[in-house]
């Protein structure tokens, strides 16, 4: 466990280069492990000074005091004195801790904050700003890992899913290499701060494996939005035919809404977990939303305020019920590769159009509610009195504001079409070309048969013989 304790440290040392961690010597695969207690009580790594092992005679007294500053009733196993090469076993006294040991040593452990979504609550716009505003948040100790890409979209306000790539429980060793990855990267960043809304789905399994790996270094905060599932059915069947080529009706998409579930059940999981959590009803808050997200990441007001001055641009709108209609007829006669170029094309093109309520039948409305009812309890249980779901039964119609589509809402739609279809069109012509050559060669067997007839017959004697013998 030392020897294997003592190989962390110095990859820990040799991966900061240019500027090596003190404690590694130079030209040598050693560390002064005297250097680098004093280094892990300057950066704050208490858990990794309580875990390491004395390696020689001297060590011991080091590790009393720091010990007995932290509990003075924990006792120490005996050693022999004369030998340079003594090993006490200290991971069983830095398990036995609580986390409240670090704080007594004159720092607060560090956090790591996931913000989990749910989709269609403001997520794309809070991970642009995010991405946009990631280095003032690095220089108040805040981590958001943010890629070339996430920086490219995030700039052009274009929609994104966040910096959480690995979200499959399956995937979860390469979870932990970029989690290891950014605190290399980001050795005295006290908070570390990840979003995604596609984890809200797995979040439950995800969740105790973080925790277990990490629980001892890191407090969890989970940070979850929710809306009032009438709310969340219609943006979901407006989202099903932006992205998933559905063209089909609302109530196959009422059968599915079961977001309320979901949440009730990472509730249950962070309970078990003793994992902070924090909700917030978008339905509530609108487009206080995002101002509300950063106060629960801790973001400072100074940057907050700089967000909010910010120009306002949707970053993902919904369609209107004419887009609807007509995206669903691309969905149907094009595909949903095709369906989803054209929806983006529309909300990032014509962001400033608002979007209206889909005209929902009393049916889905109450089945989405009763699914949904068990759920909203739980979640009403950390939401403010003021705040909480209503779970609402009636649905508002649409205005007609936009009864009929304008020139832009074409061009744009027919913009994309012309450059998806002409592959479709090529791929017809090279099958219509095959079709052609298989007659062509058909027509002209026939026409040796009619001329040379015994030759054909001849043939299928000597086949009809063959596969007899």
């Amino acid at each position: 466990m030392g020897d294997q304790y003592i190989r962390r440290l110095l990859v820990l040392g040799m991966r900061c280069e240019p500027n090596p961690v003190p404690f590694v010597r130079k030209g040598s695969y050693s560390i002064d492990l005297f250097a680098a207690i004093e280094w892990m009580q300057r950066t704050g790594r208490y858990n990794d000074m309580i875990r390491l092992h004395a390696h020689f005679d001297g060590m011991m007294d080091v590790h009393r005091s720091l010990m007995r500053g932290i509990d003075p009733k924990i006792t120490f196993p005996s050693f022999n004195s004369q030998s340079n090469n003594v090993h006490i076993e200290l991971c069983s006294i830095g398990n036995s801790l609580s986390k409240s040991s670090s704080r007594n040593l004159g720092r607060d452990m560090r956090k790591i904050i996931l913000h989990i979504g749910h989709g269609k609550t403001g997520t794309t716009a809070t991970q642009n700003l995010l991405t946009v505003y990631s280095a003032e948040l690095q220089e108040v100790g805040i981590t958001y890992s943010v890629s070339a890409k996430l920086a490219e979209l995030a700039s052009k306000g274009k929609i994104q899913s966040g910096n959480f790539p690995y979200w499959r429980v399956e995937d979860f060793s390469k979870l932990k290499k970029y989690i290891e990855n950014t605190l290399i990267d980001n050795p005295n960043s006290e908070t570390l701060l990840f979003s995604s809304e596609i984890v809200f789905s797995t979040i439950a399994d995800l969740l105790p494996l973080l925790h277990q790996e990490y629980s001892t270094e890191f407090d969890f905060l989970v940070v979850m939005a929710v809306r009032e599932p009438l709310e969340m059915l219609q943006s979901h069947y407006s989202q099903a035919i932006k992205r998933g080529g559905f063209y089909g009706g609302i109530m196959e998409i009422a059968e599915r809404e079961r977001h309320l579930v979901t949440a009730a059940n990472i509730v249950n999981v962070c309970k078990r977990l003793s994992v902070d959590l924090k909700i917030l009803n978008y339905s509530a808050l609108g487009y206080a939303i995002n101002p509300s997200l950063m106060a629960a990441f801790g973001v400072p007001q100074s940057i907050v305020k700089n967000m909010h001055q910010a120009e306002r641009k949707t970053a993902n709108r919904s369609l209107t019920a004419q887009e609807r209609g007509m995206i669903k007829s691309i969905n149907l006669f094009f595909g949903a590769q095709v369906g989803s170029k054209c929806s983006d094309a529309l909300v990032e093109n014509l962001g400033e159009i608002p979007s209206e309520p889909v005209e929902t039948p009393a049916d889905a409305i109450a089945r989405v509610v009763a699914l949904n009812a068990d759920a909203a309890d739980v979640v009403n249980g950390w939401l403010a009195p003021n705040d909480r779901l209503k779970l609402q039964s009636k649905a508002d119609a649409p205005s007609g504001e936009h009864a009929l589509l304008c020139k832009e809402q074409f061009d744009s739609v027919f913009e994309v079409l012309g450059n998806s279809l002409p592959a479709a069109g090529d791929q017809l012509q090279h099958e219509k070309e095959q079709l052609q050559r298989e007659k062509e060669q058909l027509q002209r067997s026939l026409m040796r048969a009619y001329r040379y007839p015994w030759k054909y017959f001849r043939k299928a004697w000597r086949l009809r013989f063959s596969k007899e013998s």
